[in-house]
């Protein structure tokens, strides 16, 4: 029973790390308007995806603290 509980929790840092999950938004601008074409990356990865013509994006991200960094050849990031 002992070793279970050990095992365990050894095991637990390693799935919560692991996880994947979906991200889904709209990239607006100061006026709320939709940016097309907006680059959207995982930070510290190679991850990322490009949005739509409306702005909407969807992403598989990694980790449980992940941090989008997006970006458009019209603005800063």
């Amino acid at each position: 029973m002992l070793l279970a509980w050990v095992i365990i929790v050894i095991a637990m840092p390693m799935i919560a790390f692991s996880q994947n999950r979906q991200v889904t938004g709209t990239v607006k601008n100061s006026k709320g308007d939709p940016v097309a074409s907006a680059s959207v990356q995982q930070k510290g990865t190679n991850n990322g995806t490009v949005a739509d013509d409306a702005g909407r994006f969807s992403i598989t991200v990694t980790g449980s603290d992940a941090v989008l960094v997006i970006s458009s050849v019209v603005f800063a990031t």
